[in-house]
């Protein structure tokens, strides 16, 4: 994953719907880990409530 990282300076990161294979929390992480090891200065997170 940090391959398609490493060209950027800004990640714009939407959360996706919980329930999938890959637990929520999990796949967070992923990207975090991902993006830390990268020079991505910042991080713009949303989500998306059902409710």
């Amino acid at each position: 994953m940090t391959k398609g990282f490493t060209v950027i300076d800004t990640l714009m990161f939407f959360s996706n719907v919980p329930g999938q294979a890959m637990p929520h929390q999990l796949q967070h992480q992923n990207v975090i880990e991902a993006v830390q090891a990268t020079g991505v200065k910042n991080i713009v997170y949303t989500s998306i409530s059902n409710g």
